[in-house]
C-alpha cells in the first residue's frame, strides 16, 4: 500500500517508466502468459532474493563490516553454478572503474563505516542495473523497490518476508497486466 504512492510520485516526477518486460507480459496470451504470471510472481521473487539478499547483501555487509572493499570476489568459488555471476561481477566492477576512480572512492568513503547501509544501497543498485532496463525512470523504481526490499531483510534477518513482499509487488502488477493496466 505504501509502495503505489511512492510508484507514482516518481513516475510523475521523472515521466513514464518505460519497461520491455511489461510489453511482452501485453502481447503474451493463455500459456504464455500464465508462464509469465507465474514465473513474475513466483520464480523471479524467489531467485531474486536469494541472489541479492541472501547472497551479495551478505557479501557486501560482512566484507565492509571487516574493512575490505565493498565486494570480495575471492569468497566466490571460480567454478560451479557462481561462474556465470562472478565473471559479470568483475566485469562490472571492472566497468564502474573505468567510469572514474572518484566516483567510486566518494560512495565507498561515504558508506564506509556503514557496513549495513552500505549493503542496503550497494545490493539495491545492483538488483535495479541487473534488470537491463536502463530508463531512468525504471532504475529509480527498481533501486527503491530493492532498498524496501533490502531494508526488509536487514531488520527481520529472514528472507522469506522480502520474498513475500516481492512477490505480492510483482503478483500485484501481473494482476493488473492481465485486467489491461
Amino acid at each position: 500500500l505504501l509502495w503505489q504512492p511512492i510508484g507514482e510520485l516518481v513516475v510523475y516526477l521523472m515521466g513514464a517508466a518505460h519497461q520491455p518486460t511489461v510489453e511482452l507480459a501485453k502481447a503474451a496470451t493463455g500459456g504464455s502468459f500464465l508462464l509469465f504470471a507465474l514465473m513474475a510472481a513466483v520464480g523471479a521473487p524467489i531467485f531474486e532474493e536469494i541472489v541479492f539478499r541472501g547472497f551479495l547483501f551478505n557479501i557486501i555487509r560482512s566484507s565492509l563490516s571487516r574493512g575490505h572493499a565493498p565486494i570480495v570476489l575471492s569468497t566466490m568459488p571460480a567454478s560451479g553454478s557462481c561462474l556465470m555471476l562472478r565473471q559479470w561481477l568483475i566485469g562490472l566492477r571492472n566497468n564502474l572503474r573505468l567510469l572514474g576512480h572518484g566516483i567510486g572512492a566518494r560512495i565507498h568513503s561515504t558508506l564506509k563505516g556503514h557496513p549495513e547501509l552500505a549493503a542496503v544501497v550497494i545490493s539495491s543498485l545492483l538488483f535495479a542495473v541487473m534488470h537491463l532496463q536502463f530508463n531512468p525512470t525504471t532504475l529509480v523504481l527498481l533501486f527503491l523497490l530493492g532498498c524496501i526490499h533490502a531494508e526488509l531483510y536487514r531488520r527481520t534477518g529472514s528472507l522469506y518476508c522480502s520474498i513475500l513482499l516481492h512477490a505480492a509487488n510483482n503478483g500485484i502488477e501481473v494482476f493488473k497486466l492481465s485486467f489491461g493496466g
